[in-house]
């Protein structure tokens, strides 16, 4: 167990009671974390370590969210680093060994978030999942101001057109204003309190005041991750002059700017703050700049090995032996036809014949060669003639 019980107040607050239940907040997000608690309370007893075992779970299932989306943005890089920022880093971690609403917060807006951007990857997805989408913000928007800054990543999306991008930015403004008031509605229904009423305190709550700073990141035991992240952010800089064209800050920036300026005119509320937001924010920032670098290597490869094949594709094998070597032309010529594909050898094959046909030889009758027998022959027969006579008795009694 902590030892300075952290999050004690939000224990209290759910703990099972006799004749009482969880008191009702303004503050929707703190509401239902306090139930998220209590529901754990009425299972496993009225026990702080409970609620913290409870909470780490959560953080560790939202630190799996918070990759999945982050990969669906921006790749595997950026999520590998963000989520080994969530796992490693002392700051974030204490995060999942104190209970505040900070974590359930950040699971749903996370969930959302990666809603939205598998819609705006997709071309083929039905509007009623857009429209699902923009509910979703306006509930998370309900429970916190914080997201509203969700609406910023319905014009995340470069292959749509501007005019089909708007108006898929006005349907999820639109239903997003829908899922808010239908929040709005729902609490006034449960809660016996006027529509209006409910409305105004949800105001009164975000109202925004003078400005002051500064502003709080609430990461000063973080010495150590804070140069890290600095570090990250200014390698990823220099790479957003080879990729220009594919600039992938904005998308985090601009929320963690909203952020920034929100906890400035001290919009946010004290239970949510907004530092956690801000330094998660940096860290996937982090994670995009180092993105960033292998993707320009990529892209530098690229760039120097591509304009080389049209030129040696041109090349006939004769040409090349002209300037160097046969073994160095035969070399490249094994290059060239690993990267051709077969259309292209077709190609080049019919555009050979026709450029230089194969003149056909006659044919001629093989001829049988024979070898010598290796094996010892028999002696040759002599013929003999008899030069004698032989004298036989007459009575000698021969068959015949």
């Amino acid at each position: 167990m902590p030892k300075d019980n952290k999050g004690a107040e939000y224990f209290e607050l759910a703990c099972v009671k006799e004749g009482s239940g969880v008191p009702k907040l303004l503050h929707g997000a703190t509401y239902l974390y306090l139930q998220f608690l209590h529901v754990i309370c009425r299972f496993l007893g009225n026990e702080f370590i409970y609620c913290v075992w409870a909470q780490m779970i959560l953080y560790l299932i939202t630190a799996v969210v918070i990759y999945a989306a982050v990969r669906r943005m921006f790749g595997v890089l950026p999520g590998l680093v963000t989520i080994s920022f969530l796992m490693f880093s002392t700051h974030l971690t204490a995060e999942s060994r104190k209970l505040s609403p900070n974590i359930l917060f950040l699971l749903l807006f996370f969930m959302t978030l990666h809603m939205i951007i598998t819609c705006m990857k997709n071309e083929s997805y039905p509007i009623a999942l857009y429209i699902i989408s923009g509910i979703a913000v306006g509930v998370i928007t309900y429970l916190d101001v914080t997201g509203i800054i969700l609406l910023l990543f319905f014009a995340t999306s470069s292959k749509f057109s501007y005019l089909k991008r708007g108006l898929l930015c006005v349907s999820g403004i639109v239903s997003a204003v829908a899922g808010f008031m239908g929040c709005i509605l729902l609490d006034a229904l449960t809660s016996g309190k006027g529509f209006l009423n409910i409305l105004q305190a949800w105001y009164r709550l975000f109202a925004p005041a003078k400005w002051s700073l500064p502003v709080s990141v609430s990461a000063g035991d973080a010495g150590l991750e804070i140069i890290l992240l600095f570090a990250g952010l200014v390698i990823g800089i220099f790479s957003f002059f080879v990729l220009q064209k594919k600039e992938k800050y904005g998308i985090f920036f601009l929320p963690m700017t909203a952020v920034v300026v929100a906890q400035g005119f001290g919009i946010l509320s004290k239970e949510m703050d907004g530092s956690l937001f801000i330094y998660l924010f940096t860290v996937i920032l982090c994670g995009v700049g180092l993105g960033n670098i292998y993707e320009t290597r990529i892209k530098e490869e690229q760039d120097e090995y591509v304009p080389i094949l049209p030129e040696i594709h041109d090349l006939d094998k004769e040409e090349i032996k002209e300037d160097v070597s046969e073994e160095v032309a035969e070399a490249v010529q094994e290059e060239v036809q690993a990267e051709v594909t077969e259309d292209t050898m077709e190609v080049v094959a019919e555009s050979v014949q026709e450029e230089a046909p194969v003149e056909e030889l006659p044919v001629e009758d093989p001829v049988i060669q024979y070898i010598e027998n290796p094996l010892p022959l028999p002696k040759k027969h002599v013929p003999k003639m008899l030069d004698y006579d032989i004298e036989v008795a007459d009575d000698d009694d021969y068959d015949i």
